[in-house]
């Protein structure tokens, strides 16, 4: 090969090699770009589950709160019937009860 041939390739390889390097660089760039970009994405996603599941929980608490509260309204209301009932009506009802769930042989007694 002469050595001006010779003196080209080598100058052609230097400028692939350059343009090799800018290619990698470029790439390595864009890389960090969408792996930041997924990131943000990535963060974003986890705080807007993180609110919905605060906004479910709170939710089902006050659903939760709602029920206990008729809950407590109605055994109140009972309560209320119950306390207004005379000693007598009451041992009357305990008996009837009491009537219906023991054994023939001790209601007798």
């Amino acid at each position: 090969m002469e050595q001006g041939t010779l003196e080209e390739v080598l100058e052609i390889e230097k400028e692939i090699e350059k343009l090799l390097d800018s290619e990698t660089a470029r790439a390595q760039r864009w890389l960090e770009r969408r792996k930041k970009k997924i990131e943000k994405e990535r963060q974003s996603a986890i705080t807007e589950l993180e609110a919905s599941v605060a906004r479910s929980k709170e939710v089902a608490k006050t659903t939760a709160e709602a029920k206990a509260s008729r809950i407590i309204d109605r055994a109140r209301s009972v309560a209320c019937r119950v306390d207004a009932m005379g000693d007598d009506r009451l041992n009357q009802i305990i008996w009837e009860h009491m009537a219906s769930i023991l054994p023939e042989s001790v209601r007798d007694h």
